[in-house]
């Protein structure tokens, strides 16, 4: 029996509105979806509207319940009440209560217009295959106005989909659809998501088209707090099939042969914009070394946006014609959700989204590339020289490669500076992976996605950072996507001194550091320095081990025939001298 068989009799169509805690902005959607369905039903398509419920607040219980009361809605209405706490097992739920045909999803704090319902259905019985349908146009009103124009699937890159979202979480489809391809459950505190993003990445995978649906819009509520748009803010995706994704999907767009100069002359102008960067950067270092990380970043923010300006990236605001048709949409939904209004006023100016260009997606595949072989134990590292950190680094890659777990999968992962890396040091048997220096062109908080975004996808069994500043700075980001993943350890022994002596160390550089109760240890190679991090840190004391490092892979032979075990050649002109006194402690093992 066909999916579309199970349940799917009484209706063409359910439209699932997933409400949580919307309270009174629940009804500006409701009247929206309900104006919808009723122009659906006119053009001969029946339809029940389902509204689920997820852990859902009293105020957003009781807004829901209005709408089943007798003579309250014209349309049929079903509650549904569950308790996911996630947006992606919400819809599931929507998907499976649904006895239409085919299911449209919409978010509780969000406005279709009243086209939407009809012309999806009508794309989806036109269509020989099956397909998922968004909005044309996207919206965005309240905190910010934005305009979104949705492309079909065979206009997106594989790479714009992992650096961006393309598709709106509004869509319509066969009940079948969403049947075979589940969202994935995504607990909103893991920091995984967004759950729609993840979806439309999985269905592409799946070889299901996205279609836009020419002249429907939808109305997306960005709130200056709470909501799914600010919860997202610092979501990151959970592993997927990154080469199945490649080989679905398009690998470039046919760009207009007209845009071609003016490509080239953005990119003269981004290379000049680059090489000014890197003469000012050393400077800049200087003078805004007193600043927190916070200004930093707010001051490095100001000026990647110049530079997009002056490269051409920016987003225009060039003032348009608008459609007669798209002005009637847009009066509409104002009527229902007058927030609309001052978005719909400026339209024709309103800035468009578009799609980012900054290596970012290139950076990551090739990245994830690399790792991919033969990555089970990765140690992370800024460089490999000579010093004590790149020792113990070196220790660590020597004994795990030793291992029957991880032989011949250990990856030495520079993120910084490749020509500080002696690569005749990496250990045989070792896989050594530099990091493309690219990505520091990228925005710092970018910087810290990619690398947490490789782990992810690569998915090591264990991460040893040996002072790796890039995976500290990931962790304040991504500490809990990334720990809840995979084991990670960081080390710590000494701080370096600046100034007039002050202790500085990536890890205590972050002034919050709530990462510390979410990876698996803090490894340093004395009790003495144990005991100071422990203290410091406030941690328990079994979260910092003791490892005591080898300064030699083998220890030499003595040889009594030396200078050193002679006091004949040694007087008061001409003394014993210990250079590195330090390391004659029995837990720095000379």
């Amino acid at each position: 029996m066909d999916k579309d068989d199970v349940l799917a009799d009484d209706f063409i169509l359910s439209v699932s509105v997933n409400a949580h805690s919307e309270g009174r902005l629940l009804r500006p959607t409701l009247r929206s979806v309900v104006a919808a369905i009723s122009e659906a039903q006119a053009a001969g398509r029946s339809c029940e509207l389902v509204v689920v419920l997820d852990t859902a607040t009293d105020d957003t219980l009781r807004e829901a319940r209005r709408w089943v009361e007798p003579g309250r809605s014209p349309v049929p209405v079903r509650l549904v009440e569950v308790s996911h706490g996630d947006a992606g097992a919400s819809r599931n739920a929507g998907a499976e209560a649904a006895r239409g045909k085919y299911v449209a999803f919409c978010d509780g704090d969000d406005l279709v217009s009243s086209n939407y319902l009809t012309a999806g259905i009508r794309a989806l019985e036109d269509s020989a295959i099956p397909i998922i349908v968004h909005p044309a146009t996207v919206v965005s009103f309240g905190a910010r106005s934005a305009i979104w124009n949705i492309p079909a699937t065979e206009d997106v890159d594989y790479l714009h989909l992992i650096r961006d979202n393309m598709w709106p979480s509004s869509s319509i489809a066969h009940r079948a659809t969403y049947l075979d391809h589940p969202y994935r459950s995504i607990a909103p505190e893991k920091g995984f998501g967004p759950e729609d993003w993840l979806w439309n990445i999985e269905t592409s995978i799946a070889r299901v088209p996205h279609r836009p649906v020419p002249g429907t819009i939808f109305f997306y509520r960005v709130r200056e707090h709470g909501g799914v748009n600010n919860r997202h803010g610092r979501s990151i995706m959970p592993s997927f099939d990154l080469t199945g994704l490649a080989e679905a999907m398009p690998t470039s767009t046919h760009e207009d042969p007209r845009l071609q100069a003016a490509s080239s002359a953005r990119d003269y102008l981004k290379r000049g914009a680059r090489k000014g960067y890197k003469l000012v950067r050393p400077i800049a270092r200087v003078v805004f070394a007193g600043l927190s990380q916070g200004s930093k970043e707010r001051l490095y923010a100001l000026a990647v946006n110049i530079y997009r300006g002056q490269s051409g990236r920016a987003r225009t605001s060039r003032a348009r014609q608008v459609p007669a048709a798209v002005v009637d949409h847009l009066l509409r939904a104002a009527e229902i959700e007058p927030a609309i209004s001052w978005t719909a006023n400026g339209y024709a100016s309103v800035p468009v989204w578009e799609t980012h260009e900054d290596n970012y997606s290139q950076l990551l595949v090739d990245l994830v590339g690399e790792l991919q072989a033969r990555s089970r134990a990765i140690v992370a590292v800024p460089w490999v020289g000579i010093g004590g950190a790149d020792l113990v680094s070196l220790n660590y890659a020597r004994a795990l490669a030793a291992t029957d777990r991880f032989s011949g999968g250990v990856t030495m992962l520079a993120t910084y500076t490749p020509s500080k890396t002696l690569r005749h040091l990496v250990p045989p048997g070792v896989h050594f992976v530099q990091v493309s220096q690219g990505i520091r062109d990228l925005t710092p908080d970018q910087q810290r996605r990619i690398l947490a975004q490789a782990l992810l996808l690569v998915a090591p069994e264990l991460v040893v950072s040996v002072n790796c500043f890039d995976v500290t700075n990931s962790l304040q980001l991504y500490g809990n996507q990334l720990a809840s993943t995979m084991p990670i350890f960081l080390t710590l022994f000494a701080f370096d001194r600046i100034g007039a002596g002050y202790p500085v160390n990536p890890i205590t550089d972050d002034s919050q550091r709530a990462y510390l109760d979410q990876i698996s240890g803090i490894v340093t190679d004395n009790s003495v320095t144990a005991g100071i991090i422990t203290e410091m840190l406030a941690l328990e004391p079994a979260k910092v081990r003791v490892h005591h490092q080898p300064a030699l892979p083998e220890v030499p032979g003595f040889r009594p025939g030396t200078r050193a075990y002679n006091n004949r050649f040694f007087s008061e002109r001409n003394p014993f001298q210990v250079i590195w006194p330090h390391r004659l402690d029995k837990e720095k093992r000379p």
